[in-house]
């Protein structure tokens, strides 16, 4: 067993050299690959690239990307100029609308003070024609003076 010991101990160091070509051999299979892996990602990447700038620039005759967002902002501007104008146009309108229903209030005040004196007027009317249609009863009943059939009204009210 000794003599198996020394031979295998003769070979440790080719073993070794060995093991490090193997070592370097799978290091470069990796490098290639990872070579190649990069080599597919660049193409990928170009191709993507190429896709962009023909969406961004498409050529003659047809809007780029940036033409579009160019478009689109300057109508969203116009929009946004529109609603800021129509914003104006409702607070104006919201305050004569409000000027407007304070005019109604009032009005509507004016109306119905006007009804309750016209409906004490109305009384007041009413009682003077039941009293002068009282006054000319008695008058002709008696056939006195005008000053004593007021008189006779007021001392004896109904």
């Amino acid at each position: 067993m000794d003599q198996a010991q020394k031979y295998a101990e003769l070979f440790v160091p080719t073993r070794q050299d060995a093991d490090f070509a193997l070592k370097a051999s799978k290091a470069y299979e990796d490098i290639v690959s990872a070579l190649e892996s990069a080599k597919q990602a660049a193409r990928s990447a170009s191709a993507a690239a190429d896709i962009a700038h023909e969406q961004a620039y498409p050529g003659i005759g047809r809007d780029s990307l940036v033409d579009d967002a160019s478009a689109t902002g300057g109508e969203s501007r116009q929009l946004l100029q529109a609603a800021k104008d129509q914003l104006q146009q409702t607070t104006a309108l919201h305050d004569q609308l409000q000027l407007q229903q304070h005019a109604v209030d009032a009005l509507r005040r004016n109306v119905t003070a006007a009804s309750l004196d016209d409906n004490h007027l109305f009384r007041q009317l009413h009682k003077l024609n039941s009293d002068q249609g009282q006054r000319n009863s008695i008058k002709q009943l008696f056939n006195l003076p005008q000053i004593a059939v007021d008189y006779t009204i007021m001392a004896y009210p109904q």
